[in-house]
């Protein structure tokens, strides 16, 4: 029975992880045509850059308070 659950909960976390990449996927495509281009995933990347970067300086500041 562990081993079913052991399993089972592996399942889910693929189940999960597919279901967030799909999720991005669908964001980045900002006309909504069902392709990603180029420019939409420069947009994407500079999203995420940008979010990196607020979330370095918070734990940097966090560091030197």
């Amino acid at each position: 029975m562990q081993r079913y659950n052991s399993v089972l909960n592996k399942l889910n976390l693929k189940r999960d992880k597919i279901a967030g990449i799909q999720s991005a996927l669908t964001t980045a495509d900002i006309n909504k045509d069902s392709r990603i281009d180029f420019e939409e995933l420069r947009h994407d990347l500079k999203m995420c850059v940008g979010f990196l970067a607020v979330y370095e300086l918070a734990g940097a500041k966090g560091i030197f308070d």
